[in-house]
């Protein structure tokens, strides 16, 4: 499955205008992340080493979540934490993995070690990750069938979060209508190039070229403010300069080049790898489907503990670029991991 989605990179490639330093970073990273995964595949040979390893996982995350809390205390509790990542919701991104494990830990302190993971990753206010981290608590209180009036007691409590933290963690200040545009320039380098797309890693550099008046008159800030820098001499884009305000108008003509990520793997696979892409994607979560039906008869506990991981990690996908990232291509590979684990031990 890694060689037919590496496949897919290589020729997309062909017949498109490549910058070479971008296509050359993205598929060296995902050589790299391919051959780690295959390490934990082949090593991770019994379900004891998996548990291990994600033991070694949580308590990372603790780690994290400790820190995190110390940078909010000495910045002040307005302060988005961050620590050492290039953006807050990779950072809480990190820690899901984690998080989501905890749940199935059998330590006597899970209870605890789950509220600090939650509570850093509010801190960080990442909604990708405060949706993937409902979506894991719906499920394991699915999974363990509690009663109605634990249901009910939960649920409460979510709400009045929802309600005293309502700007914090629904509403967007800043909200746009970005990503539909994303989505309206990925179906344009869709069709220009529909079997093997733009190139893989080209959509951040060359997403200008498949912009058209449509995508202006939907006024759109942040993209045709680039669209100016990008392409200057794209139709009507000066008209459109001159109705900004004065500051935001300079800020433009000295900025430099701009560039755009999708924040959606989805729109991803499909501008840069076309048909190729979308089949790999397609054949990748067909055998995932097989895996999951086989590991559901070996153990339950292990089917929805894969379930809130992949779950958990497909929306955060949804909403960010989570495609070139190794915890993507390992969560996706565990019940591989595990039903090959089982398979061996009825050998034996």
């Amino acid at each position: 499955m890694l060689a037919l989605f590496f496949l897919a990179l290589l020729l997309s490639f062909i017949g498109n205008d490549i910058y070479v330093e971008y296509y050359v970073r993205y598929v060296r990273n995902f050589i790299f992340i391919s051959f780690i995964v295959l390490y934990l595949y082949y090593m991770l040979d019994s379900n004891e080493k998996l548990e291990e390893l994600m033991s070694l996982i949580v308590a990372i995350t603790l780690i994290l979540s400790c820190f995190i809390v110390l940078e909010i205390v000495q910045n002040g509790w307005g302060h988005k934490a961050e620590l050492f990542y290039p953006n807050r919701n990779y950072l809480a991104y990190s820690l899901l993995p984690g998080f989501i494990w905890s749940f199935h830990s059998k330590s006597k302190y899970k209870w605890l070690s789950l509220c600090l993971i939650a509570f850093a990753i509010f801190l960080t206010t990442s909604r990708a990750v405060e949706l993937s981290v409902v979506f894991s608590i719906f499920l394991y209180v699915f999974f363990r069938q509690y009663k109605l009036v634990y249901v009910t007691s939960g649920s409460i409590v979510a709400i009045a979060i929802l309600v005293l933290f309502f700007d914090q963690i629904i509403l967007n200040q800043n909200f746009s209508n970005i990503r539909y545009v994303l989505a309206k320039i990925s179906v344009n380098a869709f069709q220009e190039n529909p079997i093997n797309g733009m190139g893989y890693g080209q959509f951040k550099k060359n997403y200008s070229n498949y912009i058209d008046q449509d995508i202006i008159k939907m006024k759109n800030e942040e993209i045709n403010e680039k669209i100016h820098i990008n392409r200057p001499d794209f139709p009507n884009i000066d008209k459109y300069l001159q109705e900004l305000p004065k500051e935001n108008r300079d800020y433009i003509m000295n900025f430099g080049e701009k560039e755009q990520m999708t924040h959606n793997d989805l729109l991803t696979v499909v501008a840069e790898l076309g048909l190729l892409g979308i089949a790999c994607t397609v054949f990748l979560f067909y055998k995932l489907y097989i895996e999951l039906q086989k590991l559901i008869l070996h153990n339950r506990e292990y089917f929805y503990l894969s379930i809130s991981l992949i779950g958990g990690s497909l929306i955060f996908s949804l909403l960010h670029n989570n495609l070139t990232t190794f915890v993507f291509w390992f969560v996706i590979f565990i019940p591989f991991i595990m039903n090959r684990n089982y398979k061996k031990q009825l050998k034996e």
